[in-house]
């Protein structure tokens, strides 16, 4: 008697990859101690989070003789960035809003050398001033389907022009997860190149529904954390020379 084919799908989601992403980055990041001692040299805190809604558009408008400014919010796989409270009661005939999908999370930031005694509430928003961003995509192929599409790229691709004409210093990352024997389909490259200071694939396999990240080679997680860093680096020294010019 033949065995029954086994119909159980793997469990590697993209969203399964972004978490583990997020766990490795935040302990190698944190156990580096030269980057931790440059950033306190430069007085940088920089935390790590996922789903971070990052500020892309600046909305005005009038209401009842009141200058109403409403902050509209992208979220972003992964972002490495720090936060600032901001009042949403009236201020000098001011009113500020923030409008997002959803609030910055505690649960989902950790420190990489921020302030520990710096604290979410969850009766009070804050604004996200990001370093360096990355949006995730899982690469898939098969019969029916080749992702992630021209279309999810060039939508991709118009968030973060929107995030860079806010933060000029922000660098941003677009990340392939790539299973075994896959590559960056070149329609990745040509519609994000413009938008994006990096492309980099990481490679991965799965063993027994867990995730294994290749650890070395340009499609490797070593790789990935080392450049993170690098953007980390420029994004500083970007804004430094931004606020030295006046700008």
């Amino acid at each position: 008697m033949k065995n029954k084919p086994n119909n159980k799908k793997g469990g590697i989601t993209e969203e399964k990859c972004r978490n583990s992403l997020f766990n490795f980055l935040y302990n190698k990041i944190k156990e580096d101690k030269s980057f931790i001692n440059e950033l306190q040299k430069k007085e940088i805190s920089i935390f790590i989070g996922r789903e971070v809604p990052v500020p892309y558009r600046h909305i005005y408008s009038i209401v009842d003789n009141l200058l109403n400014l409403e902050i509209m919010c992208f979220d972003q796989d992964i972002a490495f960035f720090d936060f600032f409270k901001v009042s949403e009661k009236k201020l000098n005939e001011i009113e500020i809003k923030i409008i997002s999908n959803r609030n910055l999370s505690k649960k989902n930031i950790k420190s990489i050398n921020g302030p520990e005694n710096k604290k979410i509430s969850a009766d009070s928003k804050f604004l996200v001033f990001p370093y360096v961003t990355i949006e995730a995509k899982m690469r898939k192929k098969d019969k029916k389907k080749d992702e992630p599409t021209t279309d999810s790229i060039l939508a991709t691709s118009k968030k973060v022009e929107l995030i860079k004409s806010i933060f000029p210093h922000c660098k941003l990352m677009l990340l392939i997860f790539l299973p075994k024997n896959l590559e960056i389909p070149q329609r990745v490259y040509r519609c994000g190149k413009p938008f994006f200071d990096e492309i980099l694939g990481l490679e991965f396999s799965d063993e027994n529904d867990k995730i294994k990240f290749e650890e070395d080679g340009e499609k490797g997680i070593n790789a990935i954390k080392y450049k993170i860093e690098k953007l980390i680096e420029e994004s500083i020294n970007d804004l430094q020379n931004l606020n030295k010019k006046g700008v």
